[in-house]
């Protein structure tokens, strides 16, 4: 109860402080991951500090240690009714796999302002959302 609690004041300050803005294809620098949630388990402890995007790759971070890295690609998803970005991962190297993404995720965006960044797995009914701030 004390994590739906926590999540749902992180969530309310997240959105009321910040302003919806056109999705411009803007992700690149460093994010720092604040929050995982969704799935059975309503609240996940992050087990990685960073991700970063440069030139179309990506790279996790972990006490500045790589711990997975690879290429990423942005697609528009659109069915008629509304249209979004998805961001797929192509992973090179993992250090463990069951720390971050696989090459079969992929991610709807919702880039809430320039330092707010949400990921929401797009192709799973009870998937994961991550939340990060950039640095």
């Amino acid at each position: 109860m004390k994590n739906i609690l926590a999540f749902t004041i992180l969530l309310a300050i997240l959105l009321s402080s910040c302003e919806k803005l056109e999705f411009k294809n803007d992700i690149e620098g460093s994010w720092k991951i604040e929050l995982i949630s969704g799935g059975q388990n309503n609240l996940v402890a992050p087990n990685y500090d960073h991700l970063q995007f440069k030139n179309s790759n990506y790279i996790i971070l972990r006490d500045e240690s790589t711990i997975e890295k690879g290429s990423y690609s942005l697609n528009k998803f659109d069915d008629s009714n509304y249209y979004k970005w998805y961001i797929h991962f192509n992973v090179d190297y993992n250090h463990d796999p069951t720390l971050t993404f696989d090459n079969s995720c992929n991610f709807f965006i919702d880039l809430i302002s320039n330092d707010t960044l949400i990921l929401s797995q797009k192709d799973i009914a009870d998937g994961m959302s991550y939340y990060y701030t950039k640095y």
